[in-house]
């Protein structure tokens, strides 16, 4: 499938995502801006994707007050397109950008392209909504549930539309539970890997369905404080195919 086909193919899974009666009472709350929740994140399809050596899926935990501003009624295939390319836009933006102070999700992203080809990166989140630009936990727990369901449902949408041969999951320590609820098929290795802690490198592999061939890493979130979860990710970065592999 060519690039214009991935993404319509994605933005209609979206929609139909979206539009299921059971996320509706969310999506109500989230129109409401009172209500202190952000906008429904959603992942893009990078220019050059089809052809790209290297598909990287990387997964960090949620996004600050994503899209706060702009209110999505209905979720039409024209409005889940143009989220789709502010996602886009703000992934490039970020990519062009040297390193920055307080941008430490995106710093590591540059990194990965940097190694691996920029074509390929792919932008998702464990959570695709916050509450009050933080981790949706703090919301009641009916709106929690639904945000880890329609979140799963979103990051699985990329996962068999784009196929990605590598994911990130750098969601942190608060998004591990939540990888074990989305993905109960996704074992670890059991041990650390280049001479890291388990806890700070491992690799996880699906053991059966539709991704078993996806190569899996978790790392500490890029915003992490502690020096050996920085060495894990610069590890993490050495581990990946270069971009001319």
């Amino acid at each position: 499938m060519g690039n214009s086909d991935l993404k319509e193919a994605l933005a209609k899974r979206y929609v139909d995502i979206l539009q299921k009666k059971e996320y509706q009472k969310l999506l109500e709350k989230i129109e409401n801006q009172e209500n202190g929740f952000s906008n429904v994140h959603l992942g893009f399809v990078p220019q050059g994707y089809e052809n790209a050596t290297n598909k990287i899926l990387i997964v960090g935990r949620e996004t600050r007050g994503w899209r706060k501003n702009i209110q999505l009624r209905q979720y039409t295939i024209d409005d889940v397109k143009t989220s789709m390319q502010d996602s886009r836009s703000c992934m490039e933006k970020n990519l062009s950008r040297k390193q920055q102070k307080g941008a430490a999700f995106f710093n590591f992203v540059r990194k990965v392209a940097q190694q691996s080809g920029e074509s390929g990166i792919l932008w998702a989140n464990i959570f695709a909504v916050d509450y009050k630009t933080k981790h949706p936990k703090y919301a009641a727990d009916e709106d929690f549930n639904n945000i880890k369901a329609l979140s799963r449902e979103l990051l699985c949408a990329q996962m068999d539309i784009l196929q990605p041969s590598i994911i990130l999951f750098v969601s942190g320590s608060s998004g591990i539970k939540a990888r074990r609820e989305y993905f109960p098929n996704l074992s670890g290795s059991g041990k650390g890997i280049a001479g890291m802690e388990k806890g700070l490198l491992e690799q996880f592999s699906f053991l059966d369905g539709d991704h078993e061939k996806i190569k899996c890493y978790r790392a500490s979130h890029p915003s992490t404080r502690r020096k050996a979860g920085r060495i894990a990710l610069k590890k993490l970065i050495e581990l990946l195919p270069a971009k001319n592999d």
